[in-house]
């Protein structure tokens, strides 16, 4: 992938952003606790007064950063979802150098019981981990050369057998 270091920032934002607006939905709710805050069509309550702050920033490398998140009901949940939108480059440069990258992730932050809203505790710790292209480059060469190792054992192994011996196949 060309864009392979902007993936890994979009991921790092991804991961960056999802606690603060977690928190930030989790800290506009909790006087409805115990009450119906979804109508049957799915849309809110009037008496929620839930605030929706999207992120729309340049930063300081000239991209574009775009944070997104919405709440829905899903069977029995409720449901944040986020998602980032990394961009830049420009169509006129040659090469292009234009890029548009989204990610996007999805956390349960409430329960639903009898239509009404329960509390959930949301474990963030998993968003704390952030990525480094080299290393992760790195990782994927060391991979791939142990792929190519364990492909030269198998093909040593007649195909006929390597089914029932429940062996990988590789492409």
């Amino acid at each position: 992938m060309k864009n392979f270091n902007k993936l890994v920032d979009a991921v790092n934002y991804l991961y960056e952003y999802i606690p603060q607006i977690v928190t930030e939905v989790k800290t506009q709710l909790p006087p409805h606790i115990g009450k119906p805050i979804f109508k049957a069509d799915g849309s809110w309550w009037k008496s929620v007064n839930w605030v929706y702050n999207p992120i729309q920033k340049q930063l300081p490398n000239g991209d574009f950063l775009s944070v997104q998140y919405f709440v829905r009901q899903y069977s029995g949940y409720v449901d944040l979802t986020v998602k980032v939108c990394l961009n830049g480059g420009s169509y006129e440069v040659h090469p292009t150098t234009a890029f548009t990258i989204y990610q996007e992730a999805g956390i349960t932050i409430y329960t639903i019981e009898n239509d009404n809203l329960v509390e959930y505790d949301v474990n963030l710790d998993q968003w704390n981990q952030r990525f480094d292209a080299d290393t992760l480059v790195k990782q994927a060469e060391v991979i791939n050369n142990q792929a190519k190792e364990l492909k030269a054992e198998i093909d040593k192994v007649s195909y006929r057998f390597r089914e029932a011996l429940y062996l990988p196949s590789w492409r």
